[in-house]
């Protein structure tokens, strides 16, 4: 007996849909760009990573190809306080860098970006001051340095680095970065 509420159940077959064979293709894509990106993330990573360490690791080979020099000369022996010479330039990593085109001279060079945006005025004597705000970063009581720092055109066409002639007591490894950078800068000079 039913009841008449309650309908009878039938059985009925029910048809589950196929799969559409067209959305294999972009589900295959699909997967291999999850992957691909991921891979490149990794790569970019680990590329990041590698290029760091190469930098820090010229910088002892450097410190230490430049403690052997100063022992080669018998003569510097004797007097180990005089060894820590102040004309030794600071070994820096200029990393990326922009073109300096300094047009009066009718030259260019590279930069480090660590200058961040610079400008520069060339006075009568030929020295070219630079204004960055790196050299800004210089503590208050080596405000005066702020305006010495550059590149000197000698007269003989040779270009050199201009600076105080005293580190800054307050911030010496700043004072060395400025020096060691505008070092690679005078090296990086050629024609326009």
């Amino acid at each position: 007996m039913t009841d008449p509420l309650i309908p009878e159940l039938v059985e009925t077959e029910v048809e589950v849909p196929e799969r559409n064979p067209h959305l294999v293709p972009w589900i295959t894509v699909g997967a291999i760009a999850v992957v691909a990106i991921v891979v490149s993330i990794l790569l970019v990573t680990f590329g990041r990573a590698e290029s760091i360490a190469p930098t820090a690791a010229p910088k002892p080979s450097t410190s230490q190809t430049s403690s052997p020099s100063p022992s080669t000369t018998p003569s510097e022996t004797p007097t180990p306080t005089e060894t820590p010479k102040t004309d030794d330039v600071p070994v820096v990593t200029m990393g990326p860098s922009q073109k300096l085109a300094i047009e009066p001279w009718g030259v260019q060079a590279q930069l480090s970006n660590k200058f961040g945006s610079s400008q520069y005025a060339i006075d009568a004597q030929q020295n070219l001051v630079l204004t960055s705000p790196l050299i800004e970063k210089l503590p208050e009581s080596c405000a005066a340095m702020r305006k010495q720092f550059g590149i000197t055109k000698g007269t003989d066409g040779k270009y050199v680095v201009l600076r105080p002639g005293e580190k800054c007591a307050e911030a010496p490894e700043l004072y060395d970065e400025i020096w060691g950078q505008l070092a690679e800068t005078v090296k990086t000079i050629k024609p326009l």
